[in-house]
């Protein structure tokens, strides 16, 4: 069964990517921000979660989304449920009981890959949700900044056209013997059509 929901999430991936490979942007921007629990980490074990939360343009609804997670060198994902939680159960459509969203929702931790898609146009994402809290480590006791960024593409549906798409992600600071002086400002990525911004 895990294989077959694996090979759903890769095929819906493997489409989304396609279909936006050649999209047009439409107005609207979608963000995706990731938000460690402490921006300053030292001792044995220098682990944060991080909140991965996806907020759909103002005023407009999102019927699919991707996100590949890309941590910095030297920082590990968790890799099993008990450093993984869904964040909105709400969010993964149930047929039997005809609530919820995204017939395809899930996240693949090998690949660090997480796909929502499967909507109608009354049944799509139109409110702000927290949908992964991951566990990250970083080298225990060695000084250095590390950032877990992403891709992300969001869009109202599977037509290709997709919305600019905005990822805001929040340093850490691992502190060794003296702790560094980091920047950890939020730094803001911005996607859309052929054009690439990034704010530090």
């Amino acid at each position: 069964m895990k294989r077959i929901i694996t090979l759903a999430l890769t095929l819906a991936a493997l489409l989304l990517l396609t279909v936006t490979a050649c999209a047009d942007t439409i107005p609207g921007t979608a963000k995706l921000t990731i938000t460690p629990t402490d921006t300053t980490v030292s001792g044995d074990t220098a682990t944060v979660t991080y909140s991965v939360t996806v907020t759909p343009p103002e005023g407009k609804e999102l019927g699919v989304f991707s996100i590949q997670l890309q941590p910095s060198d030297g920082m590990t994902l968790a890799q099993d449920k008990s450093g993984i939680t869904y964040g909105d159960g709400s969010l993964s459509y149930s047929p039997s009981t005809g609530k919820g969203i995204f017939e395809i929702y899930g996240y693949t931790a090998k690949t660090g890959y997480f796909a929502a898609a499967g909507t109608t146009e009354e049944r799509r994402m139109s409110q702000e949700a927290t949908i992964l809290t991951i566990r990250a480590t970083m080298p225990a006791n060695k000084s250095g900044t590390y950032t877990l960024n992403a891709e992300f593409i969001a869009a109202l549906d599977g037509s290709g056209d997709v919305y600019t798409a905005q990822v805001i992600t929040t340093p850490v600071t691992v502190s060794g013997g003296k702790a560094p002086v980091a920047d950890t400002t939020p730094v803001i990525t911005e996607t859309g059509g052929s054009g690439n911004t990034t704010d530090g």
